[in-house]
């Protein structure tokens, strides 16, 4: 799609200096028109219109108004010429048949607005306002970053939301959201010659439109509607904030389910996000949603509830709480209502479960699916749910603006919600729902909230797909939508964790540290007093006082906050590293050691949920390389092996809490493990001949390391090679791989940069191929200021041409890293999404069209495996670094068929020039994992 500039009108180009074109719907960024914000732009007079107010003086604040100042100021204004619904229509689009004035309710809903004029469509008796309460602005689902809290809008916007304005003229060349969806009879860029100026018969056709749509859409009145459900009704914590009516339709019953249902089959795309709350014990705090930060009083309310147990009592922790769902249909055959779905069991409202399963399978047909941090909404449906229908992610086609945020700027995480998106893509507000408009209109109605925000992501979702970053990046979109959904069940479905396993643990290990303080205090004769190791202060008092070690040098000082003799790790190891040292630093080292087992313990315990499974955060845009990352609790970090971090000997296993994750009963743990994923993604981006070579070989059992370094020495290929050389040879070619520079390898093989730099040389001597392809990355990363990868994905390298040598040496670096490392990770995600439509339902012909292979040209891409797993009988709970972690059934059957399902997954993820082989191995539990068939000749069953 191309977008083309606006000439603005002659009394407006004076301020063309802080005016910037937004490249979307040709207003300035600074001030969007809107319903509640109509451009200065167009004539001040008009047909039926009320003339145009004057700004105030840039000086003036005028004071903010009270919610009784803005409804006086609502009901007083002059009816605008057209209703929100008309304003929208450019942006998702009408019928043709509504286009041209018929009022047969069909179209793209530009006769249902909400509009009587009254300017917030919900303020004036329709139902869906709120008492008179104070304003309590939304959280959201996610863990917000430091620091991270709701900017009020700027004086500006707020004085500009006080004067209302005439409508501006609309840029005739703009595309429509319903197009970029897909929707047919979208108004298109030839037909929009004559909705350059509003006349009174159009606005009357509107009005005409209006009643009519609104005659079909609008929720039955309450005494005439049948009664709904006992499981339906709101709890009393939440009714009082929830009003329904007018723009927000209650999805509490069958009748109002297959009104829904009819219209979505209507509409091309919807957007969806869930409504939630925070719970200490009884008491509730605001709302939050998917879209939505969090508020700093909210936040604060409830970290002091969690200090007397909410309402009085022992301290507790906060818990999330769905409230439910909603749904705006896009494009053409809706309006821009609400659909709002209440929680099911384990939320605040007890719907019905069948309501959500519908919304389930609506959401899974195939038809785009706008959904602001995906994995939240997925998470929460899977979770306030009993039914076995689960979200299909390899059919849903998820679009999420976070995500193409990501892939645009992937620099930034992007989890400041709605706001900080548009603010950042959008230009401000326009009228849809972020900034100043929620802000104004919702602060104490969060479904009206929830209604704007679900817009703005519409709209935000359009201009992202424009953004010159994530254009050509179709596939990349739809195949992290996908992930997206899936991690999301993935979140759902948690691992299962043992907790009195590391209880039992941080007992052993509370003893552990008492021991080390009493050997501490024996190795210290004649000191008269015991010695407290978590103590900073004493510990570096008896190292450099009474022991008498060397200060630390200038160079280990640096970053000290005082000026007391630094005890950091690095520093107590090179001390307990020389001859006939005290053992006082190895003590030290292992007390921190076993003191951070305790902690974690502790903190995995903790976090364990009721029904004995660890529900974690999966992070698919905190690393610019595109690797998951997981936190709350970090997954990832939890390793093969826990260590008390001592010296050489006395270093000593202590705990693995690997040994906590145990299958439940009947139940196994199975992991399929890319066998050096990183070093064959980087032998088929060089196309070295040679060390593709090695690799196919190395790929039927032989050790590659082993082999590079023979070859490098001219060496028979199998000649016997010690383990020292090896580890040489692994560091040398990680170093290259990950672009480590001579000193770096020096330093890693406490060597000198000669005999660093001989193999380095060595190396590329051996693999020509690898030294042009390291050139080469270089040099396109100097001449486009980028690392871009095979798939699309780009990052940007600021510092590459820097006068700095060390920030140009770090921006090579994140070009090699981010090239090799980030090409694996999407190898990756794709045998992830091959293994959701494993177990996926649906048939290879509705899935031809979904986000895994858009536009089904070329037919389903994972026609292979689709349908050949049983959910019920396995499924994957993690991915953990170059792992897939799946639980099933203990039938040797089962695990056999689970095992070469995922290896065909994972092993044709991508067609590469060297075999991509993977390792299978089974437990009872995480820490005891054996080959696939040494587990299955002791334990499996038939």
């Amino acid at each position: 799609m191309r977008f083309e500039s606006v000439v603005a009108p002659s009394h407006a180009r004076s301020r063309r200096r802080r005016r910037r074109y937004n490249g979307f719907s040709g207003h300035d960024r600074g001030r969007a028109p809107s319903r509640f914000f109509p451009s200065a732009d167009a004539p001040a007079h008009g047909a039926g219109r009320a003339p145009a107010r004057r700004s105030p003086p840039r000086g003036e604040r005028p004071r903010p108004p009270n919610d009784n100042d803005r409804a006086t100021e609502l009901r007083r204004r002059p009816k605008h010429p057209k209703p929100l619904q008309d304003e929208l229509d450019h942006l998702f689009g009408r019928s043709e048949e509504t286009s041209q004035g018929s009022g047969d309710g069909d179209g793209d809903g530009d006769g249902d607005g909400d509009g009587d004029g009254d300017g917030d469509g919900d303020g004036d008796g329709d139902g869906d306002g709120v008492d008179e309460l104070p304003p309590r602005p939304t959280l959201r689902y996610v863990v917000p970053e430091k620091e991270n809290v709701e900017e009020p809008p700027p004086a500006k916007a707020r004085a500009a939301g006080t004067k209302r304005k005439a409508k501006a003229t609309m840029d005739k060349n703009q595309v429509t959201l319903s197009q970029v969806f897909g929707g047919g009879g979208a108004r298109g860029c030839e037909d929009d010659d004559d909705d350059d100026e509003a006349t009174e018969t159009e606005s009357a056709a509107a009005k005409a439109r209006k009643r009519a749509a609104e005659s079909r859409w609008a929720t039955p009145a309450p005494a005439a509607a049948a009664p709904p459900p006992a499981t339906a009704t709101p709890s009393t914590a939440t009714k009082a904030f929830l009003k329904f009516g007018g723009k927000i339709k209650r999805v509490a019953d069958a009748n109002v389910l297959t009104t829904f249902l009819e219209t979505h089959a209507r509409a091309p795309a919807c957007a969806v996000g869930v409504l939630l709350r925070d719970v200490v014990g009884n008491a509730k705090f605001g709302f939050k949603s998917s879209l939505r930060t969090a508020a700093a009083a909210d936040v604060a309310a409830a970290k002091r509830a969690t200090k007397n147990g909410g309402v009085g009592g022992a301290a507790t922790s906060a818990r999330a709480e769905a409230v439910g769902f909603g749904v705006v249909l896009l494009g053409r055959g809706a309006d821009d209502s609400l659909w709002f779905f209440p929680a099911g069991p384990g939320g605040a409202d007890g719907a019905d479960d069948a309501l959500l399963s519908a919304l389930i399978r609506a959401l899974c047909c195939g038809k785009q699916t706008v959904a602001l941090h995906a994995q939240a909404v997925v998470r929460w449906l899977s979770l306030t749910r009993d039914s076995e229908v689960a979200f299909d992610a390899s059919v849903a086609c998820v679009l999420d603006p976070r995500i193409m945020a990501w892939l645009a700027s992937p620099e930034d995480a992007h989890d400041g919600g709605i706001d900080a998106l548009t603010r950042e893509f959008g230009g401000g507000d326009d009228g849809g729902g972020g900034g100043a408009a929620a802000t104004a209109t919702a602060t104490d109605r969060p479904l009206e909230r929830l209604r704007l925000d679900l817009l703005a992501a519409a709209r935000l979702t359009q201009r992202l797909k424009a953004h010159e970053r994530v254009r050509g990046l179709a596939r990349v979109v739809a195949l992290e939508g996908a992930i997206a959904a899936g991690l999301g069940t993935l979140e759902s479905i948690g691992l299962p964790f043992d907790a009195s396993v590391v209880e039992a643990a941080a007992v052993g290990l509370r003893r552990e540290l008492s021991s080390i303080e009493a050997e501490a205090s024996r190795s210290l004769p004649g000191r008269g007093q015991p010695l407290n190791l978590s103590s900073p202060q004493q510990v570096a008092d008896v190292l450099y006082g009474f022991l008498g070690f060397p200060p630390p040098s200038s160079n280990a000082m640096q970053g000290a906050k005082t000026a007391q003799l630094t005890t950091k790790d690095d520093v107590l190891r090179d001390f307990a590293s020389r001859p006939n040292a005290h053992p006082l630093p190895g003590m030290v080292l292992r007390y921190r050691a076993v003191t951070r087992a305790v902690a974690m313990c502790n903190a995995y315990a903790s976090l364990t949920d009721a029904d004995g499974r660890l529900r974690c955060e999966w992070n698919n845009t905190r690393t610019a390389t595109g690797r998951l990352s997981s936190s709350n609790p970090n997954l990832q970090a939890v390793g093969r092996a826990e260590h008390s971090a001592g010296a050489g000997e006395e270093e000593l296993a202590t705990f693995n809490l690997r040994a906590a994750f145990v299958a439940p009963p009947g139940k196994v743990l199975l992991a399929v493990d890319y066998s050096q994923i990183e070093l064959r993604t980087l032998a088929h981006l060089t196309r070295d001949e040679k060390l593709c070579g090695v690799l196919r070989v190395a790929g039927d059992g032989g050790d590659v390391f082993k082999m590079i370094w023979n070859l490098s020495r001219d060496a028979p290929r199998d000649a016997p090679v010690s383990a020292e050389d090896r580890d040489k040879a692994k560091r040398t070619v990680y170093g290259v791989l990950y672009g480590q520079g001579v000193a770096g390898l020096a330093e890693k093989l406490a060597c000198s940069t000669d005999a660093a730099k001989g193999l380095i040389d060595a190396l590329f001597r051996t693999f020509p191929g690898l030294k042009r392809f390291v050139v080469a990355t270089k040099e396109r990363a100097r001449a486009t200021k980028s690392a871009e990868l095979p798939s699309g994905r780009h990052r940007p390298l600021p510092g590459i041409d820097a006068a700095a040598a060390s920030a140009r040496a770090e921006a090579e670096r994140k070009a090699m890293n981010t090239l090799v490392q980030g090409t694996a990770a999407d190898m990756m995600k794709t045998a992830m999404a091959r293994w959701f439509a494993a177990i996926s339902p649906a048939p290879a012909a509705s899935a031809s069209a979904s986000a895994i292979s858009p536009g089904g040209a070329e037919g389903d891409a994972h026609a292979d495996v689709r349908g050949k797993a049983d959910p019920t009988r396995a499924r994957l709970i993690a991915q953990i670094h170059d792992e897939l972690l799946f639980e099933c059934d203990d039938a040797r059957e089962c695990v056999n068929r689970v095992a070469a399902l995922a290896k065909v997954c994972m092993e044709r993820a991508a067609k590469v020039s060297v075999p991509t082989p993977v390792k299978v191995s089974v437990g009872r539990d995480w820490a005891t994992m054996t080959p696939l068939g040494e587990f299955s000749a002791r334990y499996g069953t038939a």
